[in-house]
């Protein structure tokens, strides 16, 4: 373990992801490179705090270089963000190691869940249950379950280490993976609140010092003083707003887009011209065999356009980095994928369309900011230097 690689949100950073970095250092690991969601995240909501925000609490915290994972990895599921993210570390040349937190905190108990779930694929056992209405990741613990495989992913980051393990085999890697039992509970009823806990209390207004690591709390609260964290009713607006609109238009083929087959989009087009605001449109368009996170994924990759199907990573967005990350970015300049700073401008032949989704992402953020920000901040903002 000499270079390692940790693929996160840091929705807002808490001290599990404290804790985290400081066993990794513990443990002899020489740098720390993390691949985090932009300004958008899987729960296809905007992030508590702008990108660079926590790029660079958690550079102060102990990373070393941050870079981006796009907002179509971001927002997708936990198999496509698990690949997107493994796909990028990979791809640095430099990362050996994979590290992870998880409830089980066995890979071997983990991978050993492999050739049942192979078997589950080849033989359709998964489709059987998809016909039956359910959602894919019930459709899959159905058919691990049945075949007694002796690991089935149900705690949501045992679910994301499963993704990670697969998505390093289907690549190929030659990064290993490491695990950190996870700590705390999704309740909230110890020390370690979970990023869940934290956006409640930030909610409230009872966060305090002690909840978050120093870097973290004094980033959120130069951001709640200045106006600069997301009003959810602008985002509910403008996502309402833009779907009624092609609801009454109706040329709008809900095929073409990730995550939707045509059923669920058709859903989503028609509520929304019956609903208020985004969580009575997801009330509405669930059903049992389209979960509420599948609708919400699927409003998104309508509202930025993200195609059905995703086209690999072509560029490292670098958000943040120290004098370690300085020297990782030399060696990144070897890989074959381009570098940015900031992204290049959108009428140059370098800007590529794979760009025009966090881009549009990076707008849509700075207009639902409780004092609105500036447009054009991909092509503007730079890379955070700690």
């Amino acid at each position: 373990m000499r270079n390692v690689g940790i693929i996160a949100e840091y929705n807002p950073f808490h001290q599990g992801h404290l804790y985290q970095i400081n066993k990794l250092r513990e443990l002899g690991a020489e740098t720390i490179t993390v691949c985090m969601s932009g300004n958008f995240v899987q729960r296809s909501v905007p992030s508590i705090l702008e990108k660079h925000e926590r790029a660079a609490t958690a550079v102060m915290s102990g990373v070393d270089l941050v870079i981006e994972l796009p907002v179509r990895y971001s927002i997708a599921s936990a198999r496509d963000f698990a690949f997107g993210g493994v796909y990028l570390l990979t791809k640095t040349g430099f990362v050996d190691t994979l590290c992870f937190g998880s409830e089980t905190d066995d890979i071997a108990l983990i991978t050993s869940s492999f050739s049942y779930f192979d078997k589950a694929e080849k033989e359709g056992i998964i489709k059987k249950y998809l016909n039956t209405g359910v959602s894919f990741a019930k459709a899959r613990d159905m058919a691990l379950s049945e075949l007694k495989s002796p690991f089935v992913p149900r705690n949501p980051n045992d679910i994301l280490a499963f993704e990670y393990l697969l998505a390093i085999r289907k690549l190929k890697s030659k990064i290993c993976p490491f695990s950190v039992r996870r700590l705390g509970n999704y309740h909230d009823d110890n020390t370690v609140l979970s990023a869940t806990g934290i956006r409640k209390k930030i909610e409230n207004g009872t966060i305090s010092e002690s909840d978050l690591p120093p870097a973290s709390f004094s980033s959120l609260s130069r951001a709640l003083e200045n106006g600069e964290i997301p009003a959810h009713e602008k985002f509910e607006v403008a996502t309402l707003a833009f779907l009624k609109r092609e609801a009454f238009y109706g040329n709008i083929d809900c095929r073409r887009f990730y995550a939707l087959s045509e059923g669920l989009g058709n859903r989503i087009l028609k509520y929304s011209l019956f609903s208020s605001s985004l969580s009575e449109l997801y009330e509405k368009a669930k059903t049992k065999r389209y979960a509420m996170s599948a609708v919400r994924r699927g409003v998104v990759s309508i509202l930025f356009g993200i195609e059905k199907k995703l086209s690999l990573p072509s560029y490292f967005h670098i958000l943040a980095f120290n004098s370690r990350g300085r020297a990782l970015l030399k060696k990144l300049k070897e890989t074959t994928l381009p570098i940015y700073h900031s992204l290049p401008a959108k009428d140059g032949k370098f800007f590529t369309n794979d760009m025009r989704s966090d881009v549009f992402a990076d707008d849509l953020y700075s207009l639902c900011l409780a004092s609105p920000g500036r447009s054009g901040m991909s092509f503007t903002e730079k890379s955070v230097i700690v």
